[in-house]
């Protein structure tokens, strides 16, 4: 099942990052989503990175099927989503050029988006949990990030 949880895939290029426990934004990449745990992180498709400047990311290593989530919520209403290969990492995210833009969720105040797709995506794609700068992002464990390679 596509998206279960707390297992271990098989194979050579099986690969997991499982993000929860919202923790802010970057500082200088302002608009970019942080997580204070790291459930799950393994696997040669793709490399996790989180730091205080940056905020997170995941890099592409083998091209392929991903499956994504991302379950967010904030103190006031706000639009929010995934963007792969942006620059615009201090751009709210439904003002980034719009090829960058994979999913656009809206919330009311204090209430959860949820949001999931597979992915076709390339070696070297940055796929980020991006948001507005505004407003105080959430610090639920219920916020989270699940990125899955299902295949090449």
């Amino acid at each position: 099942m596509i998206g279960r949880r707390d297992h271990k895939l098989v194979g050579s290029n099986a690969s997991c990052v499982e993000l929860t426990t919202g923790n802010g934004r970057g500082a200088v990449n302002t608009v970019i989503r942080r997580y204070s745990v790291t459930k799950q992180n393994y696997g040669p498709a793709m490399t996790y990175a989180d730091d205080a400047n940056s905020g997170m990311s995941v890099t592409i290593n083998i091209s392929g099927n991903y499956f994504i989530s991302y379950t967010d919520t904030y103190t006031g209403v706000v639009n929010f989503g995934i963007s792969v290969n942006s620059n615009q990492l201090t751009t709210a995210f439904t003002s980034i050029t719009p090829i960058n833009r994979i999913a656009t969720m809206a919330n009311s105040a204090n209430v959860f988006a949820y949001w999931s797709t597979i992915l076709k995506l390339n070696k070297t794609d940055v796929v980020r949990a991006h948001q507005i700068a505004t407003g105080t992002p959430s610090t639920s464990i219920n916020v989270n990030f699940y990125m899955l390679f299902i295949s090449e």
